[in-house]
């Protein structure tokens, strides 16, 4: 029934495809660095005599349906990249690869007297950050970061210090998808959020949807957040290496065929515990603490055909915070020595194939196969013994583990049956295993056990499946994106069956002023159990099962956007949306990540509603020698639960009501550059004790 109502909804433009492919010839190809060979993602491909266009794909791929005519001018732009025009002569469809020179862009193309100053707008509630930008933005000890210059965006929050993830538009970090080339992530914080798992040296390019999201992604409710890695330089060998407290970084890259295959490789370790670890020997070795980083990339490609292209990528990250306690004893006379170790450790690990295939100048698709895991662990060690005869008197050990395994195919497929018109379809599944929570405790005395018990919430699997088919068109001044995501979620022998429409229409006002619009349903099958007080990721990740639905949203947003000035233009957005989230829970009060018993299902309320509202401002220059950008959001933030605050609504974790950030770039030349940012926030929702008392121990 639910493909049903998605073939109605998208049949009458589906049918029109023949109608505008009749007598259009078409120009495709992929646009590529011409240094190192990688492909090159969102770069402007513009007909200078039609004043049409599109850009290229997640894989440098472009399809450009055009009339005939008695000739063509194709500019190819792209920040960062000097422009190029190549002139054609159809009509005739034509298929050619394009290589761009990095260095400073061309801001306007001269064609026979024209110029090119076609106003390009991007998606609503979309954003990026190139990575050239990202190296302008000042950082804490200078390790560049992503999700960081992401926070410094108007509707994008950054938890306390120790906290983790992102915040949109008044979600919670789990409503968040976390996509490396194409593999979701859970957790993708180190040192408690101060780094994240992206590594800087070889992304590639990183988009963030805050709202309007296309139907072809789902699974979240908040955000998303698209990190695509380097393919390596196929054409010499090259390689890096930086030294830094936070961290120290190796990458390789290279050709394993020139121009046809290539490698990258990256290790990154943090030296924290180098300086912790000898501070504890300097001081008797008795205590010793630290935190250790460790994580690596390894990704290859392989150039099969001119329409074939395989991908094998792999990550694995893991944390480790530890302190160890060696003869500890309160006082001389104390006949005992007592020995203790605690460890946290958390990572994730994945690895994935994927095939790019071109069917036509106007058909491609991309197939992935992948596995991804994450694991939390808790534990700890202590052990009395004798002074003088160092006799094991007494020991305890205790352990908590959670962990998720995926197993994953999907296949997308682009079709551009005419210019301006882009339609994209696909589908896949995943097979989910959850351990939400596994608690280990045993204890002995005088050789002798005393405890030993194992507690385990049960294992969970399920089988999620999605399906999904978008449309994005052009008519006039008016610009669409419709769609619609079908998803499936199997567990517990009941199916949790849903249909997610989208909506995304903007409108061109003049050549450097639009107002646009999106909605969206977005349905999530995942849950995040957070302990608010933990300065450590103490976190449950649980599915949705027969007693806890799956979370759900509906997001309103309205936009207007304008260019002004001389070129390099600035760029002024204002944004306003409204969000309804269902199905939320969150640990009872008195329950969270260490409190007894076997099933997390019975420490939760649940059934929470959500609402989150707000406006925002960004200005904007990418271009030129001074950039930067200047953010303002106003929001307010609520939850509610029957369980919790007597039933009323109360003011959501990091609440802030107003937002300013300010980012500034001044590049001097090729060599030196100044940077500076500023933010201002105001405080989040606390509520403060006003009263205590005492318990006293009665005498027996």
């Amino acid at each position: 029934m639910a493909i049903v109502k998605m073939i109605r909804f998208l049949l009458p433009f589906l049918v029109l495809i023949p109608l505008e492919m009749k007598g259009q010839f078409t120009i495709s190809g992929k646009v590529r660095d011409q240094q190192n060979g990688e492909f090159l993602i969102g770069v402007n491909i513009i007909d200078l005599v039609s004043n049409t266009g599109t850009t290229t794909n997640a894989f440098g791929f472009f399809s450009l349906s055009l009339k005939p005519a008695d000739s063509a001018q194709i500019c190819i732009s792209f920040v960062g990249y000097q422009s190029q025009v190549v002139r054609l002569k159809p009509p005739k469809n034509q298929t050619f690869d394009i290589f761009l020179v990095p260095g400073l862009s061309i801001n306007e193309v001269v064609v026979q007297g024209r110029k090119n100053n076609r106003h390009e707008t991007r998606s609503i509630s979309r954003m990026e950050i190139g990575t050239r930008q990202l190296q302008l933005i000042p950082s804490l000890l200078g390790e560049k970061d992503i999700m960081r210059a992401f926070q410094l965006m108007p509707g994008v929050q950054s938890g306390r210090e120790g906290s983790s993830g992102m915040f949109v538009r008044g979600g919670s970090p789990d409503q968040n998808l976390y996509l490396l080339d194409d593999i979701p992530l859970y957790n993708v914080n180190h040192l408690g959020g101060f780094v994240s798992v992206f590594n800087p040296d070889i992304i590639s390019s990183v988009q963030l949807y805050k709202g309007g999201f296309p139907a072809r992604y789902g699974g979240r409710l908040s955000s998303l957040l698209d990190v695509r890695l380097k393919d390596g330089n196929n054409q010499k060998p090259a390689g890096s290496c930086t030294i830094g407290i936070v961290a120290s970084k190796l990458t390789l890259e290279g050709p394993l065929k020139t121009g046809r295959s290539s490698y990258i490789f990256s290790v990154r370790r943090t030296l924290l515990d180098l300086f912790t670890r000898t501070y504890g020997l300097l001081n008797g070795g008795k205590t010793m603490s630290g935190y250790t980083l460790l994580d690596g990339n390894a990704k290859m490609n392989f150039t099969l055909s001119d329409r074939d292209r395989l991908f094998f990528s792999a990550y694995a990250g893991q944390d480790n915070v530890f302190t160890v306690q060696n003869d500890y004893s309160p006082s001389i006379q104390y006949p005992y020595d007592i020995q203790g170790k605690t460890r946290v450790s958390w990572g994730n690990q994945c690895a994935s194939t994927r095939w790019n295939h071109i069917y036509s100048s106007r058909l491609f698709s991309n197939t992935i196969i992948g596995v991804n895991h994450f694991g939390h662990q808790n534990s700890m060690d202590a052990k009395l013994s004798d002074k003088v005869t160092e006799e094991v008197m007494g020991d305890y050990n205790r352990e908590l583990t959670s962990g998720i395994v995926d197993f994953l195919t999907k296949t997308d497929f682009d079709y551009a049956p005419a210019n301006g018109h882009q339609i994209r379809f696909g589908g896949g599944a995943t097979f989910h295993t959850y351990d939400p929570s596994v608690l280990a405790f045993s204890q002995n005395g005088g050789g002798l056990p005393i405890a030993n018990t194992l507690l385990r919430s049960p294992r969970i699997r399920a089988l999620e499946s999605e399906a999904y088919l978008e449309d994005e068109f052009h008519a006039g001044m008016f610009s669409f994106n419709l769609g619609v995501h079908l998803a499936d979620f199997f567990v517990d022998k009941i199916n949790y069956p849903t249909l997610q429409p989208r909506l995304r229409a903007s409108y061109q006002l003049s050549k450097t002023m639009s107002v646009k619009g999106a909605y969206t349903r977005m349905v999530q099958y995942i849950h995040l159990l957070s302990n608010s007080d933990a300065g450590l990721p103490t976190d449950l990740w649980v599915p949705s099962t027969a007693n806890i639905p799956p979370q759900k949203s509906d997001l309103f947003v309205l936009g207007w956007t304008t260019s002004f000035g001389k070129e390099p233009w600035l760029e002024l957005t204002i944004e306003g949306y409204y969000k309804w989230m269902r199905n939320l829970i969150e640990f009872g009060d008195g329950e969270s990540y260490f409190s007894t018993g076997s099933d997390w299902q019975n420490k939760v309320v649940r059934d929470g509603k959500g609402q989150a509202y707000g406006l925002e401002l960004l200005l904007q220059k990418k271009e030129g020698q001074a950039t930067g950008w200047i953010g303002y959001t106003w929001s307010k933030n609520f939850r509610q639960f029957a369980l919790l605050n007597r039933g009323e609504s109360y003011p959501y974790r990091y609440d802030r009501r107003n937002v300013l950030t300010v980012v500034l770039n001044y590049q001097f030349n090729e060599k030196w550059s100044v940077s500076g940012n500023w933010v201002y926030a105001t405080g989040e929702a606390v509520t403060m004790a006003f009263d205590k008392y005492s318990i006293t121990a009665f005498d027996t």
